[in-house]
């Protein structure tokens, strides 16, 4: 065993701000795993730790962003993809947005909306923010961020159903030959090392 991989419950407490006996909860319903030392003494993963923190953040980044698209009328549906939605990111790490507007601007119209509602995010939740349109984008990426994204706000459900629903009935179509160019990419990739 790693014990630099432990920490101390007065660590854990100090990280979580959370008490004793709210650590001692998490470990008996398996939220998070402790071991005693051979002293005696109880540790705690760091692991577990940092992954609690991380789902507070991502929580916290959530309703920052929700309040901000709130305010946003063309945008429906928004989803955060990416590191942050898997909850493998780093601190410096971008946030991922994916929305889905009503009268998405074609690039004669605006050719800067994404940028410019990336720039409104970013200001709104304090790090750097990356929006893409989900109205235009290949049917990989949107099955990608239904398959891995988290749902931040949809202003109208029967939009956000028949959205998913048409989306992921064409995910599914796609699938095979989605597989295919998938492996064939990674023989390529191995050729390579």
């Amino acid at each position: 065993m790693d014990y630099e991989e432990l920490i101390t419950p007065k660590e854990a407490r100090a990280i979580l701000r959370v008490s004793n006996k709210t650590l001692w909860s998490w470990h008996k319903k398996g939220i998070i795993r402790a071991v005693r030392l051979p002293s005696g003494r109880l540790r705690y993963y760091k692991s577990d730790i940092e992954a609690i923190v991380r789902g507070k953040r991502r929580e916290n980044l959530l309703e920052k962003l929700r309040n901000a698209l709130v305010h946003e009328e063309n945008v429906l549906i928004a989803y955060l993809y990416g590191s942050r939605a898997r909850g493998d990111f780093q601190e410096e790490s971008d946030v991922d947005v994916a929305v889905l507007v009503k009268d998405p601007p074609t690039p004669e119209e605006n050719p800067f909306y994404e940028t410019e509602l990336s720039l409104r995010l970013s200001k709104a939740v304090g790090k750097d923010v990356e929006v893409r349109l989900l109205n235009d984008k290949p049917l990989i990426f949107l099955c990608q961020v239904l398959k891995h994204g988290k749902l931040i706000i949809s202003k109208d459900e029967k939009t956000r159903v028949k959205f998913e629903a048409s989306t992921l009935d064409r995910c599914f179509d796609f699938k095979p030959i989605l597989d295919s160019y998938n492996r064939m990419r990674e023989r390529r990739i191995e050729a390579w090392k």
